[in-house]
């Protein structure tokens, strides 16, 4: 096909194309088209804010909802309040200390796994695999 003149329907200017499908200049002014006709209403499920999008996959109002579902997807269970989003936001930054119950359970992990390599060193000498090392004490400990 030879190539045609087409004035772009978003910004008027002349441009060459040789298909007759075409109605724009550019990848932009289509864009532009379709973000200035279509708005989508939604409401936020993190903070409950209703807000308007270009975007019909937006999910958040805004970054920091997003962040902060992404943070905490296996603690967010219904939505929570702007002021206390931005206050745990705010409370994250912060160095947290670590607690007795966690290093108890760091000083737990760090045993079972002292004990784990100390069974796999074993269980090489013996010639076995780990796990039939671990089996033989499991039936040790229950006869």
């Amino acid at each position: 096909m030879k190539p045609q003149i087409k004035i772009c329907k978003f910004c008027g200017k002349p441009f060459t194309t040789t298909s007759n499908r075409k109605i724009y200049c550019s990848p932009e002014c289509c864009y532009q088209i379709q973000r200035k006709n279509i708005t989508y209403t939604k409401t936020c499920p993190i903070c409950g804010n209703i807000f308007n999008t270009y975007f019909k996959s937006q999910k958040y109002c805004s970054e920091a909802c997003r962040i902060y579902r992404n943070n905490n997807k296996h603690k967010i269970k219904q939505p929570h309040d702007a002021d206390l989003l931005i206050a745990t936001k705010l409370t994250k930054t912060s160095k947290k200390k670590k607690s007795d119950e966690s290093k108890k359970k760091q000083a737990a992990k760090a045993t079972a796994h002292k004990l784990r390599m100390q069974w796999q060193l074993e269980a090489k000498k013996a010639g076995i695999s780990y796990g039939q090392f671990v089996a033989q004490n499991k039936l040790q400990e229950i006869f």
